[in-house]
């Protein structure tokens, strides 16, 4: 048998023993087969022994509490990375929105321009040649 915890302990006990140790120890492994028999001091009698790894009770949830600890910062700090990740893929987002709009009314403007402009020359030469109209795609005016 393998200790499995530093702070454990190995140990000689019978059935007895473990029945009056379990409330306060845990038992993390107890060996399958008889380990020896081992003397009762109180009633001078053998009994079969098993070798037991045993820790104490507050020291066990103190540790499995400490790795759920552990593991649970470890969680945090992915987490962190990940929404630090998709912010910068956010920020990186809405800087290309924000130009895209920015484009978008420099072309509205243009066409604005580009509509007073003809307004301007039909209001100085007439009526404009249907080609043009229709290649500018300029609205009819009415009234």
């Amino acid at each position: 048998m393998k200790k499995l915890y530093e702070e454990s302990k190995l140990k000689r006990l019978t059935t007895s023993e473990i029945d009056r140790m379990k409330d306060d120890t845990v038992f993390i492994q107890i060996s399958e087969t008889k380990f020896e028999r081992k003397k009762d001091p109180e009633y001078d009698r053998y009994y079969d022994a098993y070798l037991c790894e045993v820790m104490d009770r507050d020291k066990y949830e103190r540790r499995t509490k400490t790795g759920q600890l552990r593991k649970l910062k470890k969680k945090i700090h992915k987490l962190k990375e990940g929404k630090d990740d998709l912010s910068g893929r956010l920020d990186a987002a809405a800087e290309i929105a924000s130009a895209e709009v920015r484009k978008r009314q420099k072309a509205e403007e243009t066409i604005e321009e580009m509509k007073a402009g003809f307004r301007e020359l039909e209001r100085v030469f007439g009526d404009l040649p249907p080609e043009i109209v229709s290649l500018y795609r300029i609205p009819d005016r009415k009234g």
